[in-house]
């Protein structure tokens, strides 16, 4: 077969689009995309190809008269010749060579064809639709602008000497698949709009919330503001969720007569199977030491502490703001060692956490 791309669109749709064809519709379709591709110019900006390609039907001497009509240089036949003999090769790059894409249709008809089979003719059709469904959709641009993330960010560079199949590359797939702004749309389509506002707006808040809150005067109805500080718990635990934080590890405390192995467990691994906390009842005033049932000794031992620290590194400072500021935070420290401050504190966190960690102070 001559090697003229155009009169091998002339064969392909005379022989299977005008006549009847065993062939299959969607590769009747795969003619047809080819023919419109072409007729489109969709890859030159050259108004003369773009010309020839619209008219690629037309004879020589046809050709000619329609250069004269679009207001066009006169051309001769021996220049349309060459030139048409220029953009056949051009196309056969493209595409493939005229014989091979007439054998495929042939084989995948049913007609013998040395050499290939049936199913050889059915990949061959099957790829060349392909490229033409991306040639025709696809909007071609880096990639790197496609993408939700700068990925130089994370000391990966766009540029390489090296060569690898894209079977090799399953992983390095999987990550361009998930953030591909299309991937990212397609998920953000799927979620509900309202939460994904409510994980956001937690997100964005600070891991310390600082709150006005009202206390009443003892012995007197009138009340006054005090700053508080909570912990935001919703943050942590979308955090969790998002496997941006992992839970500390402990190792549990080994017990007089128990086999608690030594082993590494995560506060997570906790179940209803674990000892039974009971109540602890701490009467009013300071306990004898041997009776406190912790590990740590009592209120004099704290102000033990703080005596040591005012001594050695809390000393007065002449800065008026700094000393107000230490003032300030120091009576949000020294509230936790009340009774409403220590309820207060303990508030936010459920009554499981606070007796699996007493576990570890208690004495056995």
């Amino acid at each position: 077969m001559t090697n003229n791309f155009f009169k091998l669109l002339v064969k392909l749709e005379y022989e299977y689009i005008d006549k009847y064809s065993s062939l299959s519709p969607s590769v009747i379709e795969t003619i047809k995309d080819l023919i419109s591709y072409v007729e489109s110019a969709k890859w030159t900006k050259s108004d003369v190809t773009a010309l020839y390609c619209k008219n690629w039907r037309k004879t020589y001497p046809e050709l000619r008269l329609i250069f004269e009509e679009e207001g066009f240089k006169s051309r001769s036949e021996v220049t349309i010749r060459s030139q048409i003999s220029e953009l056949s090769r051009n196309l056969c790059e493209m595409f493939g060579d005229c014989q091979s894409i007439a054998d495929a249709f042939k084989a995948a008809s049913g007609k013998y064809v040395e050499g290939m089979t049936k199913e050889d003719g059915k990949k061959f059709i099957s790829k060349l639709g392909l490229k033409l469904r991306m040639l025709q959709g696809y909007v071609d641009e880096p990639f790197t602008k496609k993408l939700g993330v700068r990925l130089f960010d994370f000391d990966i560079d766009c540029v390489t000497e090296s060569k690898y199949k894209v079977s090799e590359c399953a992983k390095e797939l999987e990550l361009l698949k998930t953030l591909s702004n299309e991937s990212i749309k397609a998920l953000c389509d799927e979620v509900d709009a309202d939460k994904m506002a409510y994980l956001l707006q937690e997100l964005n808040k600070p891991l310390l919330l600082s709150q006005r809150a009202e206390k009443q005067k003892k012995g007197s109805e009138n009340t006054y503001k005090v700053n508080r500080l909570m912990v935001n718990i919703a943050k942590i635990d979308i955090l969790q969720a998002l496997d941006l934080i992992t839970p500390k590890k402990i190792k549990p405390v080994g017990f007089k007569n128990s086999q608690v192995s030594e082993e590494v467990v995560s506060v997570d691994a906790v179940t209803e199977t674990d000892e039974e906390i009971l109540p602890i009842t701490v009467q009013s005033g300071i306990e004898p030491k041997a009776e406190l049932p912790f590990k740590f000794a009592e209120m004099s031992e704290i102000c033990e502490i703080i005596q040591e620290k005012l001594k050695k590194v809390l000393l007065l400072s002449d800065d008026p703001q700094k000393r107000a500021n230490n003032i300030a935070y120091l009576k949000r420290v020294f509230d936790l060692f009340t009774s409403e401050g220590l309820r207060t504190y303990l508030s936010k966190y459920p009554s499981g956490d606070i007796a699996q960690a007493m576990k570890k102070f208690r004495k056995e």
